[in-house]
C-alpha cells in the first residue's frame, strides 16, 4: 500500500536517481517511479539539478501541477568518486539549486533566515566537526605531502561541461581569466592549480590544458589526486 504522499521519480529522464541507495531515507519520503502511477497523490516530481536529464522531470511537474525538486550530490557526498560509490547525502531544493546564479535557491533563502540560539549552536558545532574531520565532497584522496611553496594561491579546475559552469554565468574563457587574474593579483605567489579528481582518474576532461599550464612561470600543477582540505587551509587565497 503506497503512502498518500510520495515523490515521483522519472525513469526515462533520470535513471541515475533510481540507483541511489537509501533514497527514501535521504528524501524523507517514500518514493515511486513515475511509470508505476501516482497521479493525484504525489507530492513532487524530482529530477537531477540542472542537467539536461531534468528537462523531462520539469515538464512532468508542470503537466501534473506539482512542485519540482532539484536533487544534487550533498556537500559531503562519499568516500570515493563515481556512481559505484554510495551517495551519503543529497541536496533537495524546491526553489532552484545552489550553483544556479540565474534564480533563487532554498539554500539562499535559508541563509537569509535568522537563527535562534539552539540553531546557532548546532551550526557552530557542525562547522567545528567539519573542520576537525577535514572532510570534503569526496574523501578518498590522501593529504598532499609534497613541499608547498610559500606563499601560494590555489586555483581550482572543474570538469568540462559541468552544469555549474553555465549556471554560474561562466564559460571556458572564464577559467583562463581566473588563472590570469590569480597571476596578476599575486605577483609574489606561486599559483597552485588543483585538478578535479574525476579528471585525475581519467573519467572526465577539465578546462585547463595541464601540460601547457605546467610550463607557465609561477604555476605548479597538483598532479596527484590529493585531498583538497590541506591545500585550502594553507593557501594565501583561493
Amino acid at each position: 500500500m503506497l503512502s498518500e504522499k510520495f515523490v515521483i521519480l522519472i525513469t526515462f529522464a533520470s535513471r541515475g536517481i533510481k540507483k541511489i541507495a537509501g533514497l527514501p531515507a535521504l528524501l524523507g519520503q517514500p518514493v515511486v517511479m513515475h511509470r508505476y502511477g501516482g497521479k493525484g497523490i504525489a507530492q513532487a516530481v524530482a529530477g537531477w539539478g540542472m542537467k539536461s536529464t531534468s528537462v523531462r522531470a520539469r515538464e512532468l511537474a508542470e503537466e501534473l501541477v506539482l512542485h519540482y525538486w532539484s536533487l544534487e550530490d550533498g556537500f559531503l557526498r562519499s568516500v570515493g568518486v563515481g556512481q559505484a560509490e554510495q551517495t551519503l547525502s543529497l541536496v533537495v531544493d524546491d526553489l532552484g539549486i545552489y550553483y544556479d546564479a540565474r534564480r533563487p535557491s532554498r539554500l539562499e533563502a535559508l541563509i537569509a533566515d535568522d537563527l535562534n540560539d539552539d540553531q546557532l549552536d548546532r551550526a557552530r558545532g557542525l562547522q567545528t566537526a567539519w573542520r576537525a574531520a577535514q572532510v570534503s565532497k569526496y574523501n578518498h584522496g590522501r593529504i598532499f605531502n609534497e613541499a608547498l611553496p610559500v606563499p601560494y594561491v590555489l586555483v581550482v579546475d572543474q570538469t568540462k561541461g559541468d552544469a555549474s559552469v553555465a549556471c554560474g554565468l561562466a564559460n571556458e574563457a572564464s577559467f583562463d581569466r581566473m588563472l590570469s587574474c590569480a597571476l596578476a593579483e599575486n605577483p609574489e605567489a606561486t599559483i597552485l592549480l588543483k585538478v578535479h579528481p574525476e579528471v585525475m582518474q581519467g573519467r572526465k576532461q577539465g578546462y585547463f590544458d595541464v601540460d601547457a599550464v605546467s610550463r607557465m612561470p609561477r604555476v605548479q600543477v597538483v598532479a596527484s589526486d590529493a585531498h583538497p582540505v590541506g591545500l585550502i587551509e594553507k593557501a594565501a587565497a583561493l
